[in-house]
């Protein structure tokens, strides 16, 4: 073969590699620290289960979230439910309005949808 069509065939399979590499890596990508955050919280609702086993499952969750929602997305559903757990006036600035309801009824809806999904 000339140099020039393996040449071709290199930048080919390269340019394919590449492809294959950005393809992978579309979608909702949470920062590390995010992720582990999240199933660190999500274990420590289930103290009676295997960790294996919940490592696994809770990491299913935050990968099932990261499918459907921007991270941007996830921060705010995240918030507003965190909020819904403070008691006193600091909840109340989120509680009380409609985009605090929204979002944790999204949350919720989300979380729920992925929990089955994750046979959790």
């Amino acid at each position: 073969m000339k140099k020039t069509t393996l040449l071709c065939l290199a930048l080919h399979a390269s340019f394919g590699m590449f492809t294959l590499n950005a393809v992978a890596h579309e979608g909702n990508d949470y920062p590390t620290a995010e992720r582990v955050q999240f199933v660190e919280e999500c274990m420590n609702d289930y103290p009676n289960k295997g960790r294996f086993e919940m490592v696994q499952k809770c990491s299913c969750l935050v990968d099932q979230l990261a499918k459907n929602y921007t991270y941007d997305q996830f921060v705010d559903m995240t918030t507003a439910a965190k909020a819904f757990t403070i008691s006193g006036e600091r909840g109340n600035v989120v509680r009380d309005t409609p985009m605090g309801q929204r979002l944790n009824a999204e949350f919720k809806k989300a979380t729920a949808e992925a929990k089955g999904a994750c046979f959790l």
